[in-house]
């Protein structure tokens, strides 16, 4: 009954999620590229939860050789969502469903950043840097960066990422602005604002011409704290609400609220107690 219903709705132009949920209840392999397309969708209108619940429910029709590689990509929508925790747990059963190891231990150091456990993205971080690629050792002493920034080991942090950025190939300019927003951040850390802003310009400049529509969201956001603490806070809030207009495009709800909370900042700096109070709410 479920194929049925599924081969029709497809000849007919269904919605894809509804045809590739008919063929998991089918038992059908074919629901994976009707799920994938959904959660491709999903993604693109900022809808990262309901990407994950349509990857995870492509795992279940799947082959054993694709279901590391599905769960990964939830993994990585349920991070952009905010759902951390669910994020991690993904993670792990993604990696013994055979996905790339590098890429899991990578998403894993990261994710424990955000859960706020250091001392954890460091430990899986040196485990995972023996015998890794240029590009792979790049963003991984990068995410070193990051834990050390959150551990206000300044120093140490500023040498991680001139690691990283040796390690950069030349065409990749995702990793290069990666490795220079720790850098930024180290210099608003360190109150040299000026210099952090010509990073996280240089920071936006790459991740334009990446594509990279969160990354771009973040250096903009960077640059309106920059400015904010400059004293410059009517421009600082022109750039936050860029930052906020992408993030809540892609349903970054963590980014979103980081960026809401800046500008409520910047607002009260302003006098405007009323807008900062709305704002933050």
């Amino acid at each position: 009954l479920h194929g049925a219903a599924a081969s029709w709705l497809a000849t007919a132009g269904g919605d894809p999620a509804q045809v590739g949920e008919h063929y998991v209840r089918a038992g059908d392999v074919r629901a994976l590229s009707y799920l994938r397309q959904a959660a491709g969708a999903a993604t693109d209108r900022g809808a990262p939860s309901e990407a994950a619940h349509l990857l995870m429910e492509a795992v279940t029709a799947a082959p054993s050789a694709e279901r590391g590689s599905l769960l990964f990509a939830a993994a990585n929508a349920l991070e952009q969502a905010g759902q951390h925790e669910e994020a991690l747990a993904t993670i792990g059963k993604a990696r013994e469903h055979g996905a790339d190891a590098w890429e899991c231990a990578i998403l894993h150091a990261f994710l424990a950043y955000k859960l706020q456990h250091p001392e954890e993205t460091l430990r899986v971080v040196a485990a995972s840097l023996p015998g890794a690629s240029p590009v792979q050792s790049s963003r991984l002493l990068t995410l070193r960066a990051r834990a050390l920034l959150g551990m206000g080991e300044y120093a140490n942090a500023e040498a991680a990422v001139h690691q990283a950025l040796d390690h950069c190939p030349p065409g990749d300019p995702s990793a290069r602005a990666e490795a220079l927003l720790q850098l930024a951040v180290a210099e608003w850390y360190r109150s040299r604002y000026e210099r952090s802003l010509e990073l996280y310009n240089e920071t936006l400049r790459l991740r334009e011409a990446a594509g990279d529509r969160r990354g771009v969201a973040e250096a903009l956001m960077g640059i309106g704290g920059a400015m904010a603490e400059s004293g410059e806070s009517q421009r600082a809030i022109e750039f936050l609400r860029l930052a906020l207009t992408l993030s809540d495009r892609m349903g970054d709800r963590l980014l979103s609220a980081t960026c809401r909370t800046n500008i409520a900042f910047s607002l009260y700096d302003l006098g405007d107690l009323e807008g900062a109070i709305e704002e933050s709410k």
